[in-house]
């Protein structure tokens, strides 16, 4: 599924500035976070910070193999981002910037590049290209 993104990164540059943007536009609606559970809330941001670093790691890699300047690149431009986020609903009626808001964005970061980084080892890019070669030869034999 990833290769998909790979080969088009335009592709996984619009969805990484869509994600940017939801994130951005919730975040400037008035009295957000007194709606729904603490539960979904810690959800949403591990979830929404995931998508964004993978989409981010996709767009800065390419077909290119994995390499420690782009976990670290794609590190810093989550984090920053993530900081971005909470300083700007600070300035945002109803709203606060809070530290833990910034801790659960930095676990999906960190999810996200973790499970990234383990196709450096070349260990989950086998698993995955034969994954794809199974799944190419299904469709070529209209199974």
């Amino acid at each position: 599924m990833l290769r998909v993104f790979e080969k088009n990164r335009w592709l996984s540059i619009i969805i990484t500035l869509v994600i940017a943007l939801v994130i951005f536009i919730l975040s400037d609606i008035s009295n957000l976070s007194s709606k729904g559970s603490f539960l979904m809330s810690v959800l949403y941001h591990i979830v929404i910070f995931f998508l964004f670093c993978l989409f981010l790691f996709i767009s800065i890699k390419g077909k290119k193999k994995v390499s420690v300047l782009q976990i670290f690149l794609v590190l810093i431009i989550s984090i920053v981002y993530a900081l971005f986020d909470e300083v700007h609903q600070s300035y945002v009626i109803g709203r606060s910037g809070n530290f833990f808001d910034v801790l659960y964005n930095t676990i999906g970061i960190f999810f996200a590049v973790f499970l990234f980084s383990l196709r450096k080892t070349g260990k989950y890019e086998k698993i995955e290209e034969k994954a794809y070669e199974e799944d190419v030869k299904s469709n070529v034999n209209g199974e």
